[in-house]
């Protein structure tokens, strides 16, 4: 029997769809530019796959990809990333997270952030902070801070400070029911304008250069040491009680 007779040896298990040795439409590969990596118009690389429909890849084992240029991904859908176990990213260089609708983010464990060098944070909006337990902080060195406009509303506040020194341009105060105990106060005041309701302070010394006071008081008790003060203009206004000093 000879060889070449063109009869089939072995029949196909799958029929022949004799479609292999048929060209393609026309304008889908230009023959000019078969052998470029713009074959296929928009679709440019030397290695191009285009999949019309779902894909699905599955491997076993590890996967390796090294990339010596660039990597953009476009996704115009959602992406669902899950990692069932630990994620490490290293970033030689800089890093731009831009996030145009809501940003959600939720910490179960520990959450750990050292920064090196300087940080920066701008909130044009305004920043609102809930905590569910007792905050913490420590600084090692010098903090500075500076407030426009500040507005605080606090229940109950205890604080231990070694040295403070304040210099203050004009102040305002409200209290309605205020309680002091300073062993030694020194301050410079340029203005100073207070309007209390009850007022309870204890003093061991107190000095203070003072250019111009206005106080408006209803019911004042002071009991202290000896009290040294350079007025250069001083107003006192008393219309809401008595005042005493013992």
């Amino acid at each position: 029997m000879p060889v070449f007779d063109t009869a089939t040896k072995i029949d196909r298990r799958v029929p022949d769809p004799l479609t292999d040795k048929k060209l393609c439409q026309q304008g889908v590969l230009q023959w000019p530019i078969i052998n470029t990596t713009i074959a296929m118009g928009v679709y440019m690389g030397v290695d191009v796959t285009v999949v019309h429909g779902d894909q699905w890849e599955h491997v076993d084992n590890n996967v390796t990809i090294n990339i010596q240029g660039n990597l953009m991904v476009t996704i115009f859908q959602n992406e669902i990333r899950t990692v069932m176990q630990n994620q490490t990213i290293t970033i030689i260089s800089n890093r731009i997270l831009t996030v145009i609708g809501m940003y959600i983010r939720t910490d179960v464990g520990v959450h750990i952030t050292v920064n090196i060098a300087p940080r920066i944070e701008t909130h044009v909006a305004v920043h609102v902070i809930l905590r569910a337990a007792p905050e913490q902080e420590a600084d090692s060195t010098a903090w500075f801070k500076c407030e426009p406009f500040k507005f605080e509303c606090t229940g109950i506040a205890i604080g231990v400070t070694g040295v403070s020194v304040d210099a203050l341009g004009m102040g305002v105060a409200v209290n309605g029911m205020k309680m002091e105990t300073t062993g030694m106060s020194i301050g410079m005041t340029g203005l100073e304008l207070g309007i209390k309701g009850l007022a309870l302070a204890m003093t061991g010394a107190d000095i203070g250069l003072v250019g111009l006071k206005f106080e408006l008081v209803g019911l004042e008790l002071t009991t202290g040491g000896p009290i040294f003060e350079l007025p250069v203009l001083e107003i006192t206004t008393i219309n809401l009680g008595a005042n005493q000093y013992i």
